[in-house]
């Protein structure tokens, strides 16, 4: 298996499942409504609409880098988008354009070769492979993230 069917198995898995430690980004997400991600369990953590909002960001990026534009990191409110919506319409349209950023990603690489994943970004140390692989990685960090404080929501309260 080429290192372009490696990063598509893993970022179809991470993103629809199955996936290997649990369950996907898809699945955890499709199972929360917005009160539960409006929530803050631990008053020092991100909520999971915060998180989301961060995943979408970098999602974003990934796309925009694999489409030949800006690699600028992100920072700031670009890496940790504010919550300025709320409801549960809102909160679907959210996990939606997460789904959507994700599937594109999928899409382009699909379309690439070896070469062109093994590529270095322009303006950045890394090839597009690590850039790949390392949105796979992001999303499946937060989406366990996620799934502890869905859990913390979920426990009876003392």
């Amino acid at each position: 298996m080429g290192h372009v069917s490696t990063a598509l198995a893993l970022l179809r898995s991470t993103t629809h499942g199955p996936a290997w430690p649990g369950d996907s980004a898809m699945q955890i997400l499709n199972a929360i409504n917005a009160e539960q991600a409006s929530a803050r369990p631990m008053d020092s953590a991100h909520t999971i609409w915060e998180i989301l909002n961060h995943m979408i960001a970098w999602s974003e990026y990934t796309e925009r880098v694999l489409e030949g534009g800006d690699a600028t990191m992100l920072d700031g409110e670009e890496d940790w988008p504010p919550v300025r919506v709320s409801g549960d319409d809102d909160w679907k349209a959210a996990v939606d354009r997460f789904r959507t950023s994700a599937d594109r990603v999928i899409a382009i690489v699909s379309s690439w070769t070896e070469a062109q994943l093994g590529a270095t970004i322009e303006g950045r140390e890394i090839t597009f492979k690590v850039l790949v692989n390392g949105i796979a990685h992001h999303n499946t960090y937060h989406s366990g993230q996620i799934g502890v404080l869905l859990a913390g929501l979920r426990q009876p309260q003392a």
